[in-house]
């Protein structure tokens, strides 16, 4: 038994750390990526939400991610976007990430915050804030005529 425990041992200790270029080698032939919020359970108004990127843009965020370097210390970052990477039917990988920096989810996790510099994943991230807002524009009820924006005075 303690030959089995010493493999095991060797195996995680050569060469199995998650990095960015590790990911960007599973993730080279995703054929699409959806992104959606992944913190839709506190924000209901985002229950449907996604969108679908596909083509040379696919490329350019595996390449960013790919390029991509670790961080020393940690952001405040909430995490609320999520990226899938998919080939075909087959989930490849998840990211999660918000505005340049992103973290490994998954079989790829290590606990590591990465920082995107090319600029590739904060422009993404303005797009999707931008499509989020016009999701939720779409989605949301209309306030009824004459409804009080603010409280009423009552009289005395």
């Amino acid at each position: 038994m303690r030959i089995v425990y010493f493999i095991l041992v060797i195996a995680l200790l050569s060469g199995c750390e998650r990095t960015p270029s590790k990911l960007a080698h599973q993730i080279a032939g995703a054929d699409r990526i959806v992104i959606r919020d992944s913190l839709e359970r506190y924000h209901p108004e985002l229950s449907g939400f996604s969108f679908t990127i596909t083509g040379d843009k696919v490329d350019e965020i595996v390449r960013a991610i790919s390029s991509s370097e670790r961080l020393n210390g940690g952001t405040l970052c909430a995490w609320d976007g999520e990226l899938l990477f998919y080939s075909d039917t087959n989930c490849l990988a998840i990211v999660h990430f918000q505005d340049d920096y992103f973290i490994i989810c998954g079989e790829f996790a290590n606990g590591y915050e990465y920082a995107d510099r090319s600029g590739v994943l904060a422009h993404l991230y303005g797009q999707y804030h931008a499509y989020q807002k016009k999701f939720i524009l779409s989605h949301s009820k209309p306030v009824p005529p004459n409804t009080a924006l603010e409280p009423t005075p009552t009289a005395p």
